[in-house]
């Protein structure tokens, strides 16, 4: 467009120079008194200020094209803008998508860690129940054990001095038995009775000496169980003691980890509320600029349909204009034919007195 408009600027600039030497042979009659009424005068002044208002015209179509050229520049350059802008937009809003996507992977792999320290915990919890009830049966049977070790030995003491007391009793018996037949066989037996009843004594004595032993041999043993018994007692307590303090750690670790788990949960949700808004606040942003654009948009079309209409009405009255100038110009050389042909003849009508006399 911006060619056409420069070649008519051309154009009009060639063609005005060329009008004053159009019109200086009509204004040449002027100089001859007798014709100064002729005919052609009025098309003259006529013709004159019809080329310069077509002149004028002209310019006037010129500038309203460059006008609306630059207008259409104008919208066109607004256009990209709003293009340019959507684009960003678009780009804007995909990586607020991308960011949501990646916190959500976020927040999932935070609810698994979540689940598997649930987990562990439980497990946890499981084998510290299971070891506390073996430890209670452990307990319970060193209990039975040391309950039934008692009992033995009550009984194997009961049984020594149940034997013992039967000895004694036989003995007892013996010693009546020999006292009472002591009047009848006094001379005889006396020193046979002596033998025997030292004897009986000493066996006795034999026997209270071993029994003493076995006591002092299944006390020794019943001391020697105790003492490893209460060893054994004693390293399941601070075994117990130290599972305890493990269990206790572990609990504590477990709800630390809970508590800094629910921390982060919470954040990450606040966090993702936080962007979940600035989402919807940029979608809704989104939203009301491409609308925005899209009346621009559409305003530009019609500005640019009104602009074309405008340019076309314009061409239509420079190519009415210019047909009209040529028109004009046709009739001026018309005219100036017609002023040949008066100037001729008016020669002749100056000459023709002279020839005559």
């Amino acid at each position: 467009m911006m060619p056409l408009l420069r070649n008519l600027d051309k154009q009009i600039v060639e063609l005005a120079p060329s009008l004053p030497s159009v019109v200086n042979p009509i204004q040449g009659i002027a100089h001859y008194p007798t014709y100064s009424r002729d005919p052609v005068l009025p098309l003259k002044d006529l013709a004159i200020p019809l080329i310069s208002e077509l002149l004028a015209g002209l310019h006037h179509a010129a500038t309203a094209l460059a006008s609306t050229a630059s207008r259409s520049a104008q919208l066109e350059s607004d256009l990209a803008a709003a293009t340019s802008r959507i684009t960003t937009i678009a780009a804007d809003l995909a990586g607020c998508q991308s960011a949501l996507h990646v916190a959500e992977h976020d927040l999932d792999a935070a609810r698994d860690q979540l689940a598997s320290a649930i987990d562990a915990v439980r497990q946890a919890e499981s084998r510290t129940r299971d070891l506390e009830s073996r430890v209670a049966a452990e307990r319970k049977a060193r209990h039975a054990q040391a309950h039934a070790a008692k009992v033995r030995l009550a009984a194997v003491v009961a049984k020594s001095r149940a034997a013992e007391i039967g000895r004694l009793c036989g003995v007892a018996e013996t010693i009546e038995g020999l006292d009472g037949g002591a009047t009848c066989h006094a001379d005889d037996t006396i020193p046979e009775r002596n033998d025997n009843a030292r004897s009986t004594i000493i066996s006795l004595r034999d026997a209270e000496t071993r029994v003493q032993i076995a006591l002092a041999r299944l006390a020794a043993q019943l001391r020697d169980e105790r003492h490893a018994r209460e060893v054994e007692l004693t390293t399941l307590r601070q075994r117990v003691a130290e599972l305890e303090r493990d269990l206790h750690e572990a609990v504590e670790k477990e709800r630390k980890t809970r508590s800094a788990l629910r921390e982060q949960a919470k954040e990450f949700h606040e966090h993702q509320v936080e962007r979940e808004a600035q989402v919807g606040v940029l979608v809704a942003e989104s939203s009301a600029n491409i609308e925005t654009l899209t009346s621009v948009a559409k305003e530009l079309d019609a500005k640019l349909a009104r602009a074309s209409k405008e340019q076309a009405l314009l061409r239509a009255q420079f190519l009415k204009a210019r047909e009209e100038l040529r028109a004009a110009q046709g009739s001026l050389a018309n005219a100036q034919d017609e002023a040949a042909q008066l100037r001729f003849v008016a020669a002749l009508n100056v000459l023709a007195p002279t020839h005559a006399h």
